[in-house]
């Protein structure tokens, strides 16, 4: 999960009220804009946001993760002498040594920030979700509503006079709209390879660049 905190420190205080609802995690990293001795030499107080942050951490079934090249991440375009260490890393405790979690200096472009990397397994797979989609302007589409027109055209002489008839009249719409539904969209499998990211426009911007 990535993390942008702002110096109000909502997204911490939103975990932290939400880590319940939340499931077993591989890894929690960003900008939390918190600091602790604990991975700033330079902090020598212990600041409650902090606190909260490394117990919601560990209700998550994680832990800090240190730098294997320690030193600030963060250094302000705008004076040079602001040095801090705001971006986090959090991993499981069984992956804490071989995560190699480090500073990318050379990455660090023109942002204040410098990126951190590291190596996990992901634990968890990534279940398969199936739905149903019909193409925008297809001729299943077309198909699907002239159904519907049908189905419609069928119940409006119907004119109901009592609740149990409008509990019928509306359940036989429902039942129009599904019948196309099911007759005229395909299903589809969401995984984590359902759909190729790569396509034409990245090569082009790859050969640009």
């Amino acid at each position: 999960m990535n993390i942008y905190s702002d110096d109000q420190h909502r997204a911490i205080k939103l975990i932290a009220d939400r880590s319940d609802m939340l499931p077993p995690m591989d890894y929690m990293g960003g900008d939390f804009n918190c600091h602790l001795c604990e991975w700033d030499d330079n902090v020598r107080y212990h600041h409650t946001m902090a606190i909260l942050l490394l117990e919601t951490a560990a209700s998550l079934g994680l832990e800090y993760a240190r730098l294997s090249n320690p030193g600030h991440t963060y250094v302000s375009r705008a004076d040079g002498n602001i040095r801090l260490v705001i971006d986090l890393v959090f991993i499981t405790q069984a992956e804490s040594l071989r995560a190699n979690v480090r500073r990318e200096l050379e990455l660090q472009g023109q942002s204040d920030h410098i990126p951190l990397s590291a190596t996990i397994p992901l634990r968890h797979k990534v279940p398969k979700v199936k739905g149903r989609t019909l193409k925008p302007f297809s001729n299943e589409e077309k198909e699907f509503i002239t159904d519907i027109m049908t189905g419609m055209e069928d119940l409006s002489g119907y004119a109901p006079t009592s609740q149990r008839e409008v509990e019928f009249l509306a359940s036989a719409i429902a039942d129009v709209f599904a019948s196309a539904w099911l007759k005229h969209s395909s299903e589809y499998t969401i995984s984590a390879s359902s759909k190729a990211y790569w396509n034409n426009e990245c090569s082009n911007s790859l050969a640009e660049y």
